[in-house]
């Protein structure tokens, strides 16, 4: 099914030219930390324990999300901006979040699994969302959000205690490469110590855009980048009323907020 493909307003290239960057890394090749975030999709569903008629959006184009529900007595559906180029083993509509195809009060729980963060209008669709759940619905948000030790990490002296950096500086020992060494130890000694500094200083002054700066690269596919705390205001701004929340925390992946709300009656 197609139903309206795109936001209105001023910046639908942006959007189009951020779901052309998605369907590239959708059906690009993952290997590395697939088998992480594969755990992290499963741990989702295990604190969310949806249950009933379901709805996931932003559900990708993957076949079968690793945390969708297939259980007897319930029922999956999902939509997408995005096509894909699988066969999906559920339901599937495609829609976008800010204007969703389904009557009101429809769903016991409605889902949002690392998507809220490429919505153009995040806000509205959270709102479409609150339309149609039943007042004694639920929704689950899975969205990656800031880790403050990966801005001090970015310029941290390396651990001899990583048995890799230990092996580097000994090879340039045992090579005698002394220029290659003093400009590693001109870096991290110095030039890294001053990046630390305008990374705190620019975490005070301009916290938005030293977010902004860091993650240029991901903002090809993302729209917003969020704070715990941010999220947490954004479904009270919804209508929504957390029900409970976590952080799970990881220095290599980054850190993912789950939460469970109900709409504020």
């Amino acid at each position: 099914m197609l139903v309206q493909m795109a936001p209105r307003g001023g910046k639908l290239g942006e959007w189009a030219r951020k779901q052309e960057h998605g369907l590239r890394d959708y059906i690009r090749p993952k290997l590395e930390g697939e088998a992480y975030f594969r755990r992290l999709a499963i741990e989702f569903r295990t604190f969310c324990d949806p249950g009933g008629l379901i709805l996931d959006v932003g559900c990708g184009v993957e076949p079968q999300p690793a945390y969708a529900v297939s259980s007897p007595g319930s029922t999956y559906v999902g939509i997408d901006p995005l096509q894909g180029c699988h066969k999906r083993t559920f339901d599937f509509v495609r829609a976008i979040g800010e204007a969703l195809p389904f009557r009101l009060a429809m769903f016991d729980w409605v889902l949002c699994a690392t998507a809220l963060d490429h919505f153009l209008e995040p806000l509205r669709v959270l709102a479409e969302a609150r339309t149609v759940l039943k007042p004694s619905g639920r929704l689950g948000l899975w969205i990656g959000v800031v880790d403050w030790s990966y801005f001090h990490r970015m310029y941290a002296f390396p651990s001899l205690r990583d048995r890799r950096n230990w092996t580097r500086l000994s090879m340039l020992i045992r090579h005698q490469n002394f220029r290659e060494l003093a400009t590693v130890i001109l870096r991290h000694l110095i030039v890294n110590r001053v990046r630390r500094l305008l990374v705190y200083w620019r975490r005070w002054t301009d916290e938005r855009r030293l977010i902004d700066s860091v993650f240029a690269e991901r903002a090809m596919g993302h729209f917003h980048f969020y704070k715990e705390e941010e999220i947490l205001a954004v479904l009270d701004e919804s209508g929504f009323q957390v029900v409970r929340h976590g952080v799970v925390r990881d220095a290599e992946h980054g850190n993912s907020l789950l939460v469970v709300a109900r709409p504020r009656l």
